[in-house]
């Protein structure tokens, strides 16, 4: 089971492949407001050129769920997943075992949706761009700030461990995963994830 690349960039600038947007308040609404990953995904498409490349209205969804947008152009490329918010306190147990729980759901519904889109993606559909998952706002309580950080943000382990349970989920389904690359826009947040993910290196 292959670890996602990791990458230190806006998710944005992806060239290629599925984008993961982690969606929140553009959900079921009319515009595309939001911050961050997602913001920054809204006004990159939003601004391009051709109208058909834009984004089209996000259906409504549960938390954990992911869809695509009815975008004809470039936007076809936006898996929009909605960020679970994370309650609780990291201190204790069951919160971070429903936290956790919360993001692998979350992960496995955008593999199972990536795979029922992927004839209409063609070669996009090999290349999956994730991020991470309700990794500021959304993460709650969960957000920390470590020294050299500039943001709070998810602590990465949480979103690696999801990421590798989910793909494990979707073998036991005999569920195709494509190549994956994991985004990091802050670029010492990306450092410690590198650091965090060779904990996690498969010989």
């Amino acid at each position: 089971m292959a670890l996602p690349v990791i990458v230190q960039g806006g998710v944005q600038t992806a060239a290629h492949g599925i984008i993961q947007d982690p969606a929140g308040s553009a959900i079921g609404a009319r515009n595309f407001n939001g911050g961050n990953a997602s913001g920054a995904i809204y006004q990159h498409f939003n601004n391009l050129p051709d109208p058909e490349d834009h984004l089209a209205y996000i259906p409504d969804m549960p938390p954990g769920a992911s869809a695509f947008n009815e975008s004809k152009g470039a936007g076809r490329r936006i898996l929009h997943s909605h960020s679970p918010f994370l309650r609780g306190s990291p201190a204790n147990g069951i919160c971070r075992g429903e936290a956790l729980a919360s993001l692998v759901n979350t992960y496995i519904n955008a593999f199972l949706v990536s795979a029922e889109r992927s004839q209409d993606l063609g070669n996009d559909a090999q290349l999956l761009n994730l991020v991470p998952i309700s990794a500021s706002l959304y993460a709650n309580s969960f957000a920390a700030r470590h020294p050299g950080w500039k943001v709070s943000h998810l602590d990465q382990t949480y979103t690696i461990t999801a990421i590798q349970m989910a793909s494990a989920v979707a073998a036991h389904r005999s569920l195709n995963v494509p190549k994956l690359c994991l985004y990091y826009y802050d670029s010492e947040v990306c450092k410690t994830a590198e650091k965090i993910f060779t904990f996690f290196a498969i010989d």
